[in-house]
Parts: C-alpha cells; structure tokens; sequence
C-alpha cells in the first residue's frame, strides 16, 4: 500500500499536468468558437437562397458567394453610405443564370435585401449601368439599389461582351426595374458561361447609425469618422469651385434651376470618379463645367465616357 501511495503521489503532478493541459484546450476551443460566432454575427454576406430558400437542403451547407465584415468598412466618397467590400478571394462563382436566386446578408443569414424580382411582396429594386471601373470589353458593373432604404449592392458581370451591353445603353434598351429578368432571361441564355463577381454593399448611414455606433470599437469609429470629415471638407471645396465656375460662364438661372443644373454637373464628376480638386485636375473640372454649360449634357455625357474609358475627348467644340 505504501508503495502504491508513492507511486501515486509520483504520477499525480503528471495527473493533474495534462488536466490543466486538456482544461486549456477545451477553453481555447471554446474561445476560438465565441471569436467564429462573433466575427459571423459581423459579416455582410451574399448566399445562394433558391426560391427564397424553400429549395435549398436542410442539411446542405450555406453556399456563400462573398463576404466582408461589417467592422472593416467605411464612408464611401458619399459620405452618407457606409460601404463594406466583399472579400476577392472568395472561390465560389455565381452563374449569371443563378442570380435571381441571391440574397443580401447580415448577421450570419438574416435577408436584407434579394435579387429575386418574382416573389411575392418583394420590395422593389433598380439595376443601373453606370460606369464602373470594372467595365471592360468583357464585363460590366451593375449597381442595384433595394428599397426601401437605398442599400446598394454592387457586381461585375464577367462574360458579357462590351458590343452587347454598350449596344443596350446606346439603343435604350435597358430597364432599371427589370434589370434581374434582362440578365437572367436574356443576356445569361445568350452568354451561358458569364459569371457574377460580388464586389461591395453599401448602406445609408441613417438607416444603420446604431449599428456603426454600437458595433465599430471607439478607435475604430473615430478613426473612419476623422477621414469622413476630411473627405466633406475636400468634396465642399469641390463643390465651391464648380459653383463659381458655373457662374463665370454666365449661368444666371434662379436657384431651383440652378440646383439641378449644379447637381447633374456634380453627377458627371462623381462619374469621372473626381471627389475633390486638385492642381491636377482642376483643368478636367473647368472642361467638364464648359462642355455643360455650351453643348449641354448630352455632350458631357460622352466626354465623361471617353475619360471613364481612358481616351482622349474631343474637349469643346467651336
């Protein structure tokens, strides 16, 4: 018995090494899945949900196309959106013919927007062929913007040729409310290859200014907030600048009239991706200004195009 006792007594710090060994596994176990719980209540994802999930397996895993956290976005160059970009290396791709079956995401799966036009009581949606930066002479960037808060989610369509999609534009036959049904029914059956890359969801900031102030770390929201501020006080003196320009070259009309005039001016540039002046391009401003004021928008409208393409415009004309 003695022995027995000594040797247990020998054997009982080993005993109680691998407890304590085994207690810290199961507590960083545990850690690790309270850190995967946290950082998936954060994400802003788009899920396949076929037939607004009634289709999808109960057992099947979730099939997320993108992803980004909530805590790393930020004011996009509109200082009333927030924008959260997706994460670019996600390696599930969405057919273009499978569109219609996503949806928007917050918080691991709850739906805050959807892709599907057809469901019953959907809230209404646009699809708009801005110019993107993705465009090119085999993608497209279509932004949707989902009632009724204005959230904003932006894709690229890989696979469809320029000549189809600028053909669209040019003969005006695109409907922004039909976008789904145009890309599913019509361009994916003509491109049955073409793909869909998720690139960003943008949020109104007074429709979410709980979430980004009880979410975003106290660094963190001052930090986003201090370049928000920045960014007003460079797009005001942008603003300023084309005022006075617009007035120099004898634009007197009343304020209402002028209000729109100054705001399709400010559209142009946003387009040309200009937010701020600078000693770079503040002759590209005053071009943009002169082209709007002497040859109207329909002109401006292809000068920004030529510089969104990266060609040369012809400037005014005499």
């Amino acid at each position: 018995r003695t022995h027995f006792a000594r040797i247990m007594s020998d054997l009982l710090p080993l005993v109680i090494a691998a407890l304590n060994d085994q207690a810290a596994v199961d507590a960083q176990k545990e850690i690790d899945g309270l850190r995967k719980d946290l950082n998936l209540a954060h994400q802003v994802e788009v899920l396949r949900s076929r037939n607004n999930g009634r289709d999808e397996a109960e057992d099947e895993e979730v099939l997320v196309y993108s992803s980004g956290n909530f805590l790393d976005g930020r004011y996009d160059h509109n200082p009333n959106l927030w924008r959260v970009d997706f994460d670019a290396s996600s390696k599930a791709r969405c057919p273009l013919s499978e569109l219609r079956n996503c949806s928007l995401c917050v918080g691991g799966g709850f739906p805050v927007a959807s892709l599907d036009e057809t469901r019953d009581n959907a809230p209404s949606f646009d699809g708009f062929l801005d110019p993107g930066e993705e465009d090119s002479d085999s993608s497209k960037v279509v932004c949707f913007c989902f009632c009724p808060d204005s959230t904003w989610l932006e894709i690229v369509v890989c696979g469809w040729p320029r000549e189809d999609w600028e053909a669209r534009i040019n003969e005006n036959e695109w409907n922004p409310e039909a976008s789904t049904e145009i890309l599913v029914e019509e361009v994916a059956v003509r491109y049955p290859q073409a793909t869909v890359q998720f690139k960003c969801a943008s949020f109104v900031t007074g429709s979410i200014h709980g979430a980004l102030k009880r979410l975003l770390p106290a660094k963190r929201r001052e930090e986003t907030r201090a370049e928000r501020d920045s960014r007003d006080q460079e797009y005001a003196m942008l603003q300023d600048f084309v005022v006075m320009k617009m007035r120099e070259l004898g634009n007197q009309s009343a304020s209402p009239i002028f209000v729109r005039q100054f705001g399709e001016v400010m559209d142009s540039l946003n387009e040309a991706q200009i937010f701020e002046l600078t000693e770079d391009n503040e002759e590209i401003i005053s071009d943009i200004v002169s082209i709007y004021e002497t040859q109207g928008r329909e002109a401006l409208e292809l000068h920004v195009q030529r510089l969104r393409e990266g060609g040369e415009s012809d400037g005014m004309e005499e």
